[in-house]
């Protein structure tokens, strides 16, 4: 009987629980009704820049009022140019936010993507957010009076995602923005906006996006030396391939390949995509003509690179828009005698081109006023050197930081690596010497390059040897095992050529070429360091080359 009696009783408490459910519930657990706006399509353009190794989204015009755009992150190259204010990529709605009054949920369903926000948009005054969950963001309060709109962070999955669609390929989601006011509700507790029937309103829109553009920055590493005198007149080093003194607009300078890209479209053209140089040296900016600094997509037809000032904005008189960018694959820029001239004037004669301009995207979302601003590095890069006394080492590749890869055994070949040395001056330098640096061990008296695993336990040693021809022919080889000494390179073949000092006074350049050889044959490098222990797997190691010079007895 007791046991009757208890099951009874469960099953009256149960249904005066039920009764209460559905009758005395609390109107808040009721779910607010959503408004299905219009579905919207559009066009997104993705630009992987793999010379600063990150991304940036574009969408055309036609997307309203849902927009995907900006940066993947804030690069050293937008920082140079001013503009580490810039909002990183946002997926956003025209909803507009514009003070403390509201909190909004933002959130996907059929985002192609696992978690496509990174998290909530804030502007330089702040915000916060109490909850990021796969599909979206929750409880984002805004700072007071924000002209803000509603969007968030894109993550980097979904730039991925976005890098590997084919062009002309589409994806749908619908987004969801919902505003609530006051009583607000606890995202921590997993309370909703939507679930909150107090004063809240639920917008859906269901979005395709299809892919119109790649557009792939190249990094090519290339360095090219640049040698001016004191009236500007540029003169291209010594193996220099892809810069050429030129006369453009009347105006003589030197004309040089700066940006290597592919570019792959639909035949989507947006106008709201716009590329042009920007000089980020703000003295140099504010000295130099219009018509100093041009640019081009063939080298020969340009256009100036000058900017216009208004309300405190800058805006870019010329540019080149993704349908003119499909004409070519490179873009050059044109630097006028006067340019260098005015460089040297304000102490910038010894300096590299990754200091004076980068380029800029701007991407302009017209019907919902978003605009996103985008900065990348140069393919490859300038070295401009005074025609004075000097000395420099580069890579017989032009490469900014040559790699090599190799096996080790007794049969295997050297990892080697040639330089070109030139020195510059009224006369031949007395002396010349050179130097490698890096990880280094002194074992029986001989220093070793050490190269190290990537958990840095297994440490290996590699011989490594500098070598030149020298003035009789004969071939001097030094050690050079990452220790830092230096070494004599003064009776090297050096062959020589014309040159003008800054000042225009005659004087000679004088170019060799030495090899450094990490040596792969020797039994020492078939054991871990300090150990009779063999290893298997990929040892690394980095380390730079130095030079020297010294004059003497020179007025």
């Amino acid at each position: 009987m007791p046991e009757l009696f208890w099951k009874i009783k469960i099953m009256k408490v149960n249904h005066l629980l039920l009764i209460f459910a559905l009758l005395g519930g609390p109107i808040s657990a009721m779910a607010i009704g959503v408004t299905t706006l219009p579905p919207q399509s559009g066009e997104v353009a993705l630009v992987e820049n793999n010379i600063d190794g990150d991304y940036f989204v574009s969408t055309g015009p036609g997307s309203n009022p849902i927009y995907i755009v900006g940066p993947s992150r804030i690069s050293d190259a937008m920082v140079a140019a001013g503009n580490s204010g810039e909002f990183p990529g946002v997926i956003g709605t025209a909803q507009a936010i514009v003070d403390t009054s509201n909190i909004f949920d933002l959130w996907l369903e059929g985002a192609p993507v696992a978690s496509p926000f990174a998290g909530p948009a804030c502007v330089s005054s702040g915000c916060s957010t109490a909850v990021t969950d796969g599909k979206g963001v929750y409880g984002i309060v805004y700072g007071r009076n924000q002209a803000v709109l509603l969007s968030g962070l894109i993550s980097d999955g979904f730039y991925q995602y976005l890098r590997q669609m084919t062009i002309g390929s589409h994806f749908s989601m619908t987004l969801n923005g919902c505003r609530a006011y006051s009583p607000f509700y606890d995202a921590n507790r997993g309370e909703r906006c939507k679930d909150d029937g107090v004063n809240a309103t639920w917008e859906a829109t269901e979005v395709t996006f299809t892919k119109g553009a790649h557009l792939r920055l190249n990094n090519i590493g290339y360095t090219d030396e640049i040698f001016i005198n004191s009236d500007g007149v540029p003169t291209p080093g010594d193996g220099n391939t892809d810069c050429r003194v030129q006369i453009v607009g009347g105006k003589s300078g030197l004309a040089c390949k700066m940006v290597s890209y592919n570019l792959q479209t639909n035949g989507a053209n947006s106008t709201s995509f716009r590329l042009y140089p920007s000089l980020i040296n703000w003295t140099l900016k504010y000295e130099i003509a219009k018509d100093d600094m041009q640019f081009s997509l063939n080298g020969s037809s340009w256009l100036p690179a000058s900017i216009t000032t208004s309300g405190g904005m800058e805006k870019p008189n010329d540019y080149y828009t993704l349908d003119d960018l499909k004409s070519s694959e490179s873009i050059y820029v044109f630097l006028s005698n006067d340019f260098f001239k005015k460089m040297v004037a304000i102490g910038l004669s010894d300096t590299s081109s990754q200091e004076l301009f980068n380029f800029t995207i701007v991407s302009r979302t017209e019907n919902v006023g978003v605009a996103a601003v985008y900065n990348f590095s140069t393919s490859n890069s300038l070295t401009i050197k005074p025609r004075e006394f000097g000395i420099s080492i580069t890579s017989d590749d032009y490469s900014e930081s040559p790699t090599r890869e190799g096996y080790v055994g007794s049969d295997k070949p050297s990892l080697d690596f040639d330089y070109l040395v030139a020195t510059t001056g009224k006369t031949s330098a007395d002396e010349v010497q050179i130097k490698v640096t890096g990880p280094s061990r002194t074992i029986n008296g001989r220093a070793y390059c050490i190269f190290s695993s990537q958990d840095t336990q297994d440490k290996v040693p590699f011989p490594a040897t500098l070598s030149f021809t020298t003035r009789n022919g004969s071939k001097k080889t030094f050690d050079a095992g990452c220790d830092g000494r230096w070494h004599d390179m003064t009776d090297a073949l050096w062959a020589s050529s014309a040159w003008t000092d800054i000042s225009g006074e005659p004087g000679v350049m004088n170019t060799a070429t030495v090899k450094l050889s990490i040596l792969m044959n020797e039994i020492i490098s078939m054991r871990i360091l300090g150990s009779l222990s063999g290893w298997y797997g990929e040892v690394s190691a980095s380390g730079e080359v130095h030079v020297q010079a010294t004059w003497r007895d020179v007025q």
